[in-house]
């Protein structure tokens, strides 16, 4: 009672309190085993020595998961027959040897795979290609302890899936991805693709309409738990707009998390795959301002009973200085930002709880 006359004198209202609703009396401390941490795309490029430092800032920065792309048009790039696993096996061994539990993100199609001319992330003419490919990985893998498998990334929008955002385009590719992994692993958990941050507009799909046209083409069968991508970067996470993907998530209308109750799938749980905000770039913020976001996110996502791991982007910054190269929690030659500290304490309070 007296919370809520603080906040009717502070003239917040219903709005307050509905965003307060899904917090636990647990002073919002993060659950030690969903700690985890995406790194960038290219890692399968690093050499030996770079890849094991890199699992190594994760692992002592007190990660329980690491996040990596399984990029097809590398492992196929020279067709159907062609296998290069080698430069993703030292990923997810270097992992495994370290403790650390994987995502796989399986997305870039070969160009032998899609029409003549068009980018790697174009998805496949034929899902079948693309399920065949998953099929190999998921079964590969198992045997390693990799059972979690991302089904491409960003559909929602042209950058991530060209030639036309369709739902229910990506629904089919899902569909057969799904079918054709739990054949070989019954262990599998599979994830719908990470959602990027947009509006209805461009040709891309906000997230929850995206996720509504999703189900209503019938596809909830083929993923256990939805995936999504919630940097809110310069903002806080906590900054109550409709355009805000954290916000999306629960509290707009509407929210994933209202359209997957309406279609019967409260009990499965939104992973948020990336969040992070860069501090180099066109867009950058301060070091100590990706801090706060980094803290602030993992505060909220504490006392959300359905919510599945919070992926921070990134480990380490990598490659020229852009806003997507420039998330990490330390800097391309391994030394720390304020966020790696900001990191600890949070994994600190997880291990107290």
């Amino acid at each position: 009672m007296r919370l809520a006359r603080t906040l009717r004198l502070c003239g917040l209202g219903a709005l307050a309190l509905a965003l307060i609703a899904p917090v636990s009396a647990s002073a919002q401390t993060p659950r030690p085993g969903q700690l985890a941490l995406a790194t960038n795309g290219g890692m399968h490029e690093l050499s030996d020595e770079e890849i094991a430092a890199e699992l190594d800032v994760a692992r002592d920065a007190g990660a329980r998961w690491v996040r990596f792309d399984l990029n097809w048009a590398v492992i196929q790039e020279e067709g159907p027959e062609s296998w290069r696993w080698e430069p993703f096996d030292r990923m997810i061994e270097g992992a495994r040897a370290r403790g650390l539990r994987v995502l796989g993100t399986i997305w870039y199609t070969p160009a032998w795979a899609r029409p003549p001319d068009t980018p790697p992330h174009r998805p496949p003419t034929l899902v079948e290609d693309y399920a065949r490919f998953a099929a190999a990985a998921a079964e590969r893998y198992a045997a390693l302890g990799v059972h979690h498998w991302e089904i491409w990334n960003e559909p929602n929008i042209p950058h991530a899936w060209a030639g036309g955002v369709s739902a229910k385009n990506y629904g089919l590719l899902l569909a057969a991805a799904s079918s054709a992994i739990r054949a070989v692993d019954p262990a599998a958990v599979i994830l719908s693709a990470g959602l990027s941050p947009a509006a209805t507009r461009g040709g891309s799909l906000a997230p929850p309409e995206f996720l509504r046209r999703l189900y209503r083409h019938g596809f909830a069968s083929s993923f256990d738990h939805v995936g999504h991508h919630a940097s809110t970067f310069p903002h806080l996470p906590s900054r109550k707009k409709d355009w805000n993907p954290w916000q999306q998530m629960a509290w707009t209308k509407p929210s994933l998390r209202s359209v997957m109750r309406r279609h019967g799938d409260a009990r499965k749980r939104i992973w948020i795959t990336e969040v992070g905000a860069p501090t180099g770039g066109e867009r950058a913020v301060s070091e100590a301002r990706q801090a706060r976001i980094l803290t602030e996110a993992h505060r909220l996502w504490a006392g959300y009973r359905w919510a599945g791991p919070l992926f921070w982007y990134a480990v380490r910054d990598r490659g020229p200085v852009t806003w997507h190269n420039t998330c990490g929690l330390v800097r391309e030659d391994l030394t720390p930002k304020q966020s790696l500290a900001a990191y600890r304490a949070i994994v600190s309070r997880a291990r107290r709880r």
